[in-house]
């Protein structure tokens, strides 16, 4: 496959003639960006910050309920997903979340 691929390609590129492109036509594109990650979720301190509840293993009473406890970002906006971690968490924190919902019920 990587073959057919790489021989395909080198004939597009041979079939088209290259050109420099200075500048875009037309108004600029808008972009953005959701920096995620850096707090890692696991159960071993030497190796994560968070514990599963999103509690710091250093630290007593500190939680992340946010993007910094996804391990990379999706190919979409990251807001509802920030929500339900956020969401989880809390209901850690209040004792509400049940077993069928991905809790011990603390």
């Amino acid at each position: 496959l990587a073959a057919l691929c790489g021989a395909s390609g080198a004939q597009l590129y041979a079939a088209v003639p290259a050109r420099l492109v200075t500048s875009l036509s037309g108004p600029p594109v808008p972009s953005g960006k959701h920096t995620m990650g850096g707090m890692q979720m696991g159960v071993d301190p030497k190796t994560s910050v968070l514990d599963a509840d999103g509690r710091m293993h250093f630290m007593d009473n500190v939680y992340a309920a946010d993007s910094s406890v996804f391990v990379t970002s999706g190919g979409s906006n990251p807001t509802q997903t920030i929500m339900a971690v956020a969401l989880r968490i809390a209901y850690g924190l209040t004792g509400q979340r049940t077993k069928s919902s991905g809790g011990d019920n603390r």
